[in-house]
């Protein structure tokens, strides 16, 4: 009876090695290490490095995840610095059709000056208008594209989350 009670918990103990390894391979290293990272990055910390996880693993998954985000943010970055640009060149034209005002003010001894000069004024403003119309456009279009890649960002942690967590529960029954 003791030969085959050691049995049968030498058996027990090969399947449970053998789950807890399909587990972790799974997982794609250790599940404390899968936690540990999700927080890290769901405290906004993007610097975090992944060793070479497994293809196909839930920690392969949060490595590319990690990578989408961190070129989402540079995007983000760079259509910030684009409108910044934008608003210092509209101030620009603002500054010009100032300018042009005070020229417009100077220039009253001659009718047919100030005439020349304010239908002048006007394309000019007539021009900043339509570009500030199609930057704001732009800005527009930006925005909502970065709002749909946060989007699926966020869908894509939860996706992991939910993974890790399942893995996390069946390592605690385990």
């Amino acid at each position: 009876q003791g030969g085959i009670a050691l049995l049968a918990i030498l058996l027990l103990g090969l399947v449970s090695w053998r789950v807890s390894g399909a587990v972790v391979r799974q997982v794609g290293g250790e599940p404390a290490q899968a936690i540990l990272t999700m927080q890290q990055v769901a405290a906004g910390d993007l610097t975090v490095s992944l060793k070479a996880a497994p293809p196909g693993s839930i920690l392969s998954a949060l490595g590319e995840m990690i990578v989408s985000l961190r070129r989402m943010m540079a995007n983000l970055g760079e259509s910030a610095l684009m409108l910044s640009g934008n608003a210092q060149q509209i101030a620009s034209d603002s500054g010009k059709v100032s300018e042009a005002a005070q020229q417009q003010v100077d220039a009253t001894s001659t009718m047919a000056a100030a005439m020349e000069e304010l239908t002048v004024s006007i394309s000019h403003i007539s021009d900043s208008a339509a570009q500030t119309g199609e930057e704001a456009e732009r800005a527009s279009r930006l925005s909502t594209e970065g709002a749909t890649q946060v989007e699926a960002a966020a869908g894509a942690m939860q996706a992991i989350a939910a993974a890790v967590t399942q893995a996390t529960g069946q390592i605690k029954d385990l």
